[in-house]
């Protein structure tokens, strides 16, 4: 699963019902049944998954501003969600990229592996102060999981980019890699996550040595 999304920097969401609903249907997606008819003719409010068209998803908070894309690989969602920011410029002159705070992807990626990944993990990151860990707590205990996030950053900071890695646990067969990455530049965006999936194998070829 893959979401990319826009954080606008207004104080209104942009656009009213009418205008987003009729360019998404122009683009062929269903509008949710969730969504008031008649349209009313005021500004777009609520939050939710407003429209969907085979596996993607037009998702929109209009409190906090934003407006995203889900859909199934990175590059088709973006392009979608181009195609429909493109549409939205076209139709109406809005451009998202003038109000843009941030630009972020939220995704989940899957990698099958022949070796074990809890294990693969637990020996990438043991350490002695684990064993200490274990006597507090009175439990055998190994790392599970790990989480890295960008250094001398908080999270919540416009730029920001965490990484985690834990066994699939549905699967018991690999990876389960959830990924967060926003930054105020489109260009710097693009290209990081442009790469993105290439960074998680280099990755998890340095967890397996």
């Amino acid at each position: 699963m893959v979401r990319v999304s826009i954080k606008l920097d207004r104080t209104l969401f942009p656009l009213t019902f009418i205008e987003l609903t009729t360019s998404l249907e122009k683009l062929g997606f269903e509008i949710s049944s969730e969504l008031p008819f008649p349209r009313p003719r005021g500004r777009f409010i609520g939050t939710g998954n407003i429209a969907r068209k085979g596996n993607f998803t037009i998702q929109i908070d209009a409190g906090s501003q934003a407006i995203g894309m889900i859909g199934p690989l990175l590059e088709s969602t973006i392009d979608e969600l181009d195609s429909f920011l493109n549409t939205l410029k076209r139709d109406y002159s809005v451009d998202f990229d003038e109000f843009a705070k941030y630009y972020q992807l939220v995704s989940h990626y899957e990698y099958k592996t022949v070796k074990n990944a809890y294990t693969k993990i637990n020996d990438f990151f043991s350490h002695p102060k684990l064993d200490e860990l274990s006597k507090i707590v009175e439990i055998p205990i190994k790392t599970f999981s790990f989480k890295v996030g960008l250094a001398d950053v908080l999270p919540n900071g416009i730029n920001w980019f965490d990484m985690q890695f834990s066994p699939d646990e549905k699967r018991n067969d690999g990876y389960a890699i959830n990924i967060v990455y926003r930054n105020e530049n489109r260009e710097t965006y693009r290209n990081f996550i442009s790469h993105i999936e290439e960074k998680i194998m280099k990755s998890i070829q340095l967890i397996e040595g």
